[in-house]
C-alpha cells in the first residue's frame, strides 16, 4: 500500500484506538495502542530524516544526507518519501542514471493505488477533482521526477566549450596520450582546441602502452603541414621501436617521425630517444640510422646556414 505522509496514518490510528476505547476492548485497545506508536515512531521518524537528509544536500554533504535517505527506505520501504528524496539527492549531484534507478525502484515497490473516491459537494453532485484523499497523487510525483531524471539523464552538457582556456590545458596536459587522440575525435571544438595546447603535446612517448590505432594517429598529427599538426609542440620524442607489435609497423612509424623531422615538423625538438633489439632486424636498423644522419646534416647545415 502506498502511503503519503505520516499525518495520515497518526490520524488513522488513533482514530482505531478510539473506537476500540468505546468498546472497552482491552486488549484490542493494547494491540492498538501498540500498533499505533510503533507506526508513528516509524512516520516520525521518517519525516525527521527526510528534513535532515534535505539540509544536508543543501550543504552540500551528500555523503550524510545519502545515508538519512536509504535509512528512509530501508525503515520505511511503502513511503514515497524516501525514494523521493534519495532521487532528488542523486540529481543534485549529476548522477542522473542512479536517480532513475531509484525512481524505478520505488515505481516497482510502491504499486499504483485505486482511484480515489470524489468528495460530493452540498448539493449533491460530484466533483471529480475534489479528493478526500488522493495517494495517486503521490505516485505521480515519482513518475514525474523520474521523467525528469531522465530528461537530465539525456542531456549533454559540453564542459570543454564552456570551460576557460586554462582549465581546458590543465586538464588535457594530465591525460594520457591515448586519451588524448580520442579527445581529437570527439567534436571540432574539442579537437581544436587540444591541438592548440602545446603542453599537452611537449613529451610524446611511444612504447608498448600504445595501441596500433592510437601511435598511428599521433603519427598522423605530427606529419600535418597545417593548423591540425602537433609537430611544433613536441619537446621530447620517445620512439621503443622494439616494442611495437611487428617489424613493419615498427619501420613505418618511426620513419614517420624522422621525415616530419626532415621535413621541419618537428621545429623545436630538443630530445630525440629510439631504442630497439634484435627483433628490429638489420633492414630495420640501418634504415633509421641513414634517416638519423640525415637529420644530423640538415640540423648542421641549418645551424651554420644560421649563425
Amino acid at each position: 500500500m502506498l502511503r503519503s505522509s505520516n499525518s495520515d496514518t497518526i490520524k488513522e490510528s488513533s482514530n482505531k484506538v478510539g473506537d476500540t476505547n468505546d468498546d472497552r476492548d482491552y486488549d484490542a485497545i493494547i494491540k492498538q495502542s501498540t500498533t499505533a506508536l510503533a507506526e508513528i515512531y516509524r512516520t516520525q521518524h521518517i519525516a525527521l530524516l527526510d528534513k535532515r537528509a534535505f539540509a544536508l544536500g543543501m550543504k552540500s554533504q551528500f555523503r550524510e544526507g545519502l545515508k538519512d535517505a536509504q535509512a528512509m527506505i530501508k525503515y520505511a520501504p511503502d513511503l514515497i518519501t524516501g525514494y523521493l528524496r534519495l532521487g532528488d539527492l542523486y540529481l543534485r549531484q549529476g548522477m542522473s542514471r542512479a536517480a532513475i534507478d531509484i525512481y524505478d525502484r520505488g515505481l516497482e515497490n510502491l504499486h499504483p493505488p485505486a482511484p480515489p473516491l470524489p468528495l460530493p459537494q452540498q448539493n449533491g453532485e460530484t466533483n471529480s477533482s475534489l479528493v478526500a484523499d488522493d495517494p495517486k497523487s503521490y505516485y505521480i510525483q515519482l513518475i514525474n521526477a523520474r521523467k525528469a531524471a531522465v530528461k537530465q539523464h539525456e542531456s549533454r552538457i559540453d564542459f570543454i566549450q564552456r570551460l576557460s582556456t586554462e582549465l581546458t590545458m590543465n586538464i588535457f596536459m594530465h591525460l594520457p596520450l591515448s586519451a588524448k587522440v580520442i579527445c581529437t575525435q570527439v567534436s571540432r571544438i574539442w579537437r581544436t582546441k587540444i591541438l592548440r595546447c602545446s603542453v599537452a603535446w611537449r613529451v610524446i612517448i611511444c612504447d608498448k602502452s600504445l595501441t596500433t590505432d592510437t601511435s598511428t594517429a599521433v603519427c598522423n598529427l605530427v606529419a600535418r603541414n597545417d593548423a591540425l599538426g602537433i609537430g611544433s609542440h613536441i619537446r621530447r620524442l620517445v620512439l621503443h621501436c622494439n616494442d611495437f607489435s611487428s617489424e613493419n609497423n615498427n619501420m613505418k612509424i618511426c620513419q614517420t617521425y624522422l621525415d616530419s623531422m626532415m621535413n621541419l615538423r618537428l621545429t623545436n625538438i630538443q630530445e630525440l630517444s629510439i631504442s630497439g633489439n634484435n627483433g628490429m632486424g638489420g633492414k630495420g636498423i640501418l634504415s633509421c640510422g641513414m634517416m638519423i644522419y640525415k637529420i644530423m646534416c640538415l640540423f648542421f647545415f641549418l645551424v651554420h646556414s644560421i649563425s
